[in-house]
């Protein structure tokens, strides 16, 4: 980590403080975003981050390389923040369009902090701030007791909002020192409790008020001090020898008899700020007024909305629009895939090449296809996102682009061996279902039937080049003859499986000691699973789609694709970890018993247990009443995906059937039937 060398801290109280409010006694404060222009804390690390998010995420191709002019004359960070974070500022300045690139909270203070550099002053020059001076020393932690310093350089420090191990530069033998001002909002006893692992100390106004001294575990202990309202002078200092480091303080006093973390806000120290201007009535915040572009009149509509809209400073279309030079040097990705994981991709005829769904959820932030790309697109609302999806399908969609070639099982096959090392080797360049490949990391191949027409697909596997110049994607069917025809559909019928994809060869899932991954036939584990019960079956099964039983309530309740389950919690937790799902597409389903008898539906059932079928599939035999149900599930591939097939079938009576389903589960037939004695019916899950 990289620290900017403001460490100035002054034992004497300033001339001019500014008290805390007696409310600030209290929880620690919210990431909300307060509208006051106040000094802002910040420090030479957020300058260099907000800095590498204006190159690198696509502000510089509306923006000039240096920054918006005047900018630091009529905003704070607070309210830009607002603005580049999404949300109108809470003053009321209009939105220009458009802005909202989806940046995180920590994203958009860093950015607004670096536009408004201008100003900054040093932490002798600022006034007080909220928070904290830190200090961290590595050295060798042999025994409980408090370790000298004198003499000893820090190997890092800064300033911070909390007492916490964060700060940290190594895991093992370091001591960190903790130094403030701290406000106490009314005369009275305070008592302090100070936690750590291993060793801690506090000194209030210079005397030693609690010596926690081990190379043990987490243990708190308190003291009680009786203190005048004011600022007192604080300290704390930790040490760590070797395991798990933690520490934490919390106070008690006068109004509030419950322990609680000391606010942020009752701590003061110097600290490096940006000072906003004093905005008034004369000089008001003020971001600038909506800057919508004149719509042009060239004859190519979606070009010129495009144009008017801003997504040519960016995309090309129509041999219009573009990067500046200075944007293109500065967008970076982070695979090594030439100007595809650098660069915004160009638009022309994207509503034949990708699937309406998908343009509409990119748009609004809810899909992504090249996360190596460090730019960000705009991010619309739904009914702006629809209009585009329909626009760019009504212009650009060609009769049955959208229509999937035959496929069956062995092409599924073929198009596994085809995208292994034994074949073309997709996964050369591409990851897998999550799973990283061998080298460079670019576009899932699980997201491709989602994301792309099928015609589209086959397309540009038959001439990349021709496609997107510059491609680093190799043409591996220069032939149209019918052979390099069933290859690229045999691989387009294996993506259409997107996570319940087989893996193919070459390619080795992320290893971990506790991961467990089927096989040839299904794999069953029993274990406790995050919020249902302690009596599970979760079943894994070859075709990378899984499901888990609940023994105790006797219900299917999840499932889900891709990777199976990290049982580690199962074997080092004793199976009092409740495990969660490894894969993706993970669905609950709604929590009810489906099965009853006609004439006695309050009748209780029993688990008669479970068995297994030749080919290794358990099916659950369930009593309820005098009739027997028989319940079994199998995966199996289909278009788009995978899904199960449920098979019920019913001995010694009749039972009403009424099977519960999730969000975005579709169950056919209908969920709801009636099963005589004798009788099975077969349910397809699909999501």
């Amino acid at each position: 980590m990289i620290y900017f060398p403001f460490f100035l801290f002054a034992f004497s109280l300033p001339q001019e403080v500014t008290e805390p409010q007696q409310g600030s006694v209290q929880l620690p404060r919210s990431p909300s975003l307060s509208v006051a222009a106040k000094p802002f804390p910040v420090n030479a690390t957020d300058l260099a981050y907000g800095e590498n998010l204006w190159r690198e995420t696509g502000c510089l191709a509306c923006h000039a390389p240096s920054g918006i002019a005047s900018l630091s004359t009529r905003a704070d960070v607070q309210s830009l923040a607002e603005f580049l974070g999404g949300s109108p500022p809470s003053f009321g300045v209009a939105r220009s369009f458009p802005h909202d690139f989806g940046l995180d909270f920590e994203e958009a203070i860093a950015l607004s902090a670096f536009l408004l550099r201008s100003q900054y002053v040093s932490a002798e020059e600022a006034p007080p701030q909220p928070g904290l001076a830190w200090e961290c020393y590595e050295i060798q932690i042999e025994e409980g007791s408090l370790p000298s310093i004198e003499g000893k350089e820090p190997a890092a420090y800064g300033t911070t909002d909390f007492i916490g191990v964060d700060v940290r530069t190594r895991d093992n033998h370091f001591l960190l020192r903790f130094q403030s001002k701290l406000f106490i909002p009314e005369k009275g006893d305070w008592t302090f409790h100070l936690g750590s692992d291993d060793s801690s100390w506090l000194w209030l106004d210079g005397e030693q008020v609690i010596r926690n001294e081990a190379l043990a575990p987490m243990r708190v202990v308190s003291e009680t001090r009786n203190l005048s309202a004011g600022f007192h002078l604080f300290e704390v200092r930790m040490t760590e020898a070797a395991g798990e480091e933690l520490i934490e303080l919390k106070w008690e006093g006068p109004g509030f008899p419950e322990p609680i973390k000391i606010p942020t806000e009752n701590f003061q120290v110097q600290r490096e700020a940006l000072i906003p201007p004093p905005f008034t009535p004369d000089n008001p915040r003020n971001l600038g007024a909506p800057n919508y572009r004149a719509m042009l009149e060239t004859g190519d509509s979606v070009a010129d909305r495009m144009q008017r809209d801003g997504c040519l400073s960016c995309h090309t279309r129509s041999g219009r629009g573009g990067l500046p030079e200075e944007a293109r040097i500065a967008f970076v990705g982070e695979e090594d895939l030439g100007f595809e994981g650098q660069l915004p991709p160009s638009l022309d005829g994207v509503g034949h090449r990708l699937r309406e769904s998908w343009i509409r959820g990119h748009l609004t932030g809810a899909q992504r296809a090249r996360p190596y790309l460090r730019a960000r697109c705009v991010e619309m609302g739904e009914e702006e996102a629809n209009q585009w999806a329909n626009l760019f399908a009504d212009t650009d969609a060609t009769a049955d682009d959208d229509k999937d070639p035959v496929s069956s099982e062995s092409s599924v096959e073929r198009g596994q061996v085809l995208a292994g090392n034994q074949g073309k080797n997709c996964i050369a360049c591409h990851r897998v279902a999550g799973q990283d490949g061998p080298a460079i990391q670019g576009m899932d191949l699980a997201i491709q039937y989602e994301r792309m027409k099928p015609d589209w697909f086959l397309e540009w596997l038959e001439s990349p080049a021709v496609h997107r110049p510059g491609t680093r994607m190799p043409t591996f069917w220069p032939l149209s003859d019918r052979t390099s025809q069933a290859d690229r559909e045999a691989l387009w019928a294996w993506t259409a499986l997107g996570a319940a994809m087989p893996l193919p060869e070459g390619l080795v899932a992320d290893a971990d000691a506790y991961d467990l991954e089927p096989g040839q036939r299904p794999l069953l584990h029993g274990c406790s699973l995050s919020g249902l019960s302690a009596r599970c079956l979760a079943v894994g099964t070859p075709k990378r789609t899984h499901y888990a039983y609940d023994l105790e309530h006797l219900q299917l309740r999840w499932l889900w694709r891709g990777a199976f389950l990290n049982v580690e919690g199962t074997w080092r937790g004793r199976n009092l970890v409740e495990l969660s799902p490894a894969g993706m597409d993970h669905v609950v389903l709604d929590s009810a018993f489906p099965f009853q008898l006609p004439g006695a539906p309050k009748a209780e059932p029993h688990l008669l247990g479970w068995r297994l079928d030749s080919d290794g599939w358990p099916l659950f035999r369930i009593q309820l009443g005098d009739v027997e149900i028989q319940d079994t599930m199998r995966s199996r591939w289909t278009a788009g995906g995978s899904a199960f097939v449920r098979t019920l079938r019913v001995i010694g009576g009749a039972v009403n059937v009424n099977l519960p389903a999730g969000d975005g589960v579709r169950l056919t037939p209908a969920s709801s039937f009636l099963l005589q004695d004798g009788d099975s019916q077969e349910v397809v899950y699909q999501w």
